[in-house]
């Protein structure tokens, strides 16, 4: 940022005054006030419903699009104190207008043009499809409170790849990269609409399924498991581990449940692998 707000690059940008506002910018003008300020001067009198047409392709008045946007700030400002870190304009965006405002349905659900803002590459990984780590966090936190509030189940799927460093160590990086899009698609072809799948990080996935049964949880769990076992990708096999976990008394926190679920994973890691616990 600090190279961005530089008096050259300010003005650089001022030369550009049909630039895209592109969810860096948008990041950019969440975060400095220098940058606020040069859009404000070439946008005078529409910035706030062009940054909402942006990000959720919806038109509002520059007055409503501007509350909605000081709303997302404030939001930001909240879940960056309560996380530890940048979430991110566009997670915080996601959170507000769905569980805040409710100005969007629910984000696993909502109609193709309101979600394409999710898609973007700051919150889907760009390798699998999956929604990054970042988006989980904030989908499993409100799910919980959902699951505490209704009484209603919830189940959370966490899965690797057996073996997977030998993969890359013998057949190279490509190979691995073409492993794990493959997973992703699959995993995205089998969940549920209201389901959501990330990458944990690494070869790691995990799957948040809400509202349904522990049988069908493990149902789609054994499904995944003997789906990949049959792909091949560039002549190489694989297979996944899986633990899942259900959302249950004495549970009482987002965390336990992604602790329960990692247990049950590594269970199925020193059971044998290639199944699920």
């Amino acid at each position: 940022m600090d190279d961005f707000e530089d008096k050259h690059n300010i003005e650089e940008l001022v030369d550009y005054e049909d630039r895209e506002l592109t969810l860096e910018v948008i990041s950019m003008i969440a975060t400095s006030p220098k940058v606020r300020s040069v859009y404000e001067g070439l946008y005078p009198k529409s910035l706030y419903s062009e940054i909402m047409l942006a990000l959720v392709h919806e038109s509002y008045g520059e007055k409503e699009a501007r509350s909605m946007w000081h709303g997302i700030l404030h939001h930001l400002s909240t879940m960056n104190r309560k996380m530890g870190r940048d979430v991110g304009v566009a997670v915080a965006a996601l959170d507000y207008l769905t569980n805040i405002s409710h100005e969007l349905q629910d984000p696993c659900i909502m109609e193709e043009t309101k979600s394409d803002f999710v898609a973007d590459a700051a919150t889907r990984d760009e390798l699998t499809g999956l929604y990054m780590r970042q988006v989980f966090e904030v989908i499993l936190e409100r799910e919980v409170e959902e699951a505490k509030r209704n009484s209603s189940p919830l189940s959370l799927l966490m899965l690797d790849i057996d073996e997977f460093k030998s993969v890359n160590d013998t057949y190279g990086h490509p190979v691995g990269d073409v492993v794990l899009r493959e997973i992703g698609g699959l995993i995205l072809r089998t969940v549920r609409a209201m389901d959501l799948a990330a990458r944990y990080g690494g070869d790691e996935m995990v799957i948040v399924m809400p509202r349904v049964t522990r049988e069908t949880t493990v149902q789609v769990a054994e499904r995944l498991q003997k789906a990949t076992s049959l792909l091949e990708f560039e002549g190489v096999r694989v297979t996944i581990s899986i633990g899942v976990a259900h959302f249950s008394p004495p549970m009482t926190t987002a965390k336990e449940l992604v602790k329960a679920a990692d247990q049950a994973l590594y269970a199925a890691k020193e059971s044998g692998r290639n199944q699920v616990v």
